[in-house]
């Protein structure tokens, strides 16, 4: 887990992680996707109300069509894709993938050697009746995000979680523990006295 202030910077840590781990430079989201305001989230952003007049945004950052299997297929087959990025449910708008999508995409990524990565964001701990959406599928991402329900809105937190094969990939050594981070990441967590966070 790579803790965060806020489902945004956890979006951005899975864009960082996919990147580290694949090698490759190019993140795929579905249209209509809500992923965060920061840059780089809101560069996998599909609604045009929220990226207008914030470019250019992050190059390498494509959409595909939500639910269609065969443009994933098409762009991943390019063989430069670190992740594909998808809300099980999207957001904005409450829109549920046709049957066999978020499977199908998942078996795509994987014979591509692309991460699948679940934006659980808006969905995830219990609200879809699941303690993530993802269950609903029986789908097994390389990442999940997750932040809204975390603290019920009483503290600003977000998390990261990532595959065992992830995490060794990208943090593979004592100098290269903190390649990712922020200032306020995980809040302000107990520590034994005289003791100093890093960020």
């Amino acid at each position: 887990m790579v803790p965060a202030s806020s489902g945004t910077e956890a979006v951005e840590a899975a864009m960082k992680l996919a990147r580290a781990t694949t090698g490759r430079p190019r993140i795929l989201h579905a249209e209509h996707a809500f992923h965060g305001l920061t840059l780089g989230a809101l560069s996998l952003n599909g609604n045009a109300e929220f990226r207008d007049g914030f470019g250019p945004l992050m190059p390498g950052c494509d959409p595909v069509p939500f639910g269609d299997l065969d443009a994933l297929e098409r762009e991943l087959a390019r063989g430069d894709v670190a992740a594909f990025v998808v809300e099980p449910v999207q957001g904005k708008g409450v829109n549920l993938p046709p049957p066999g999508y978020l499977i199908g995409a998942q078996e795509r990524c994987r014979a591509a050697g692309a991460l699948l990565v679940c934006d659980e964001v808006q969905t995830g701990l219990g609200r879809t009746g699941r303690f993530l959406a993802l269950e609903h599928w029986g789908l097994q991402p390389d990442v999940v995000c997750v932040a809204k329900a975390l603290s019920g809105g009483f503290v600003p937190v977000g998390a990261t979680l990532v595959s065992r094969a992830v995490m060794d990939r990208v943090f593979d050594g004592m100098e290269r523990g903190v390649r990712h981070g922020s200032t306020f990441g995980g809040n302000d967590s107990p520590r034994p006295p005289g003791s100093r966070r890093c960020a």
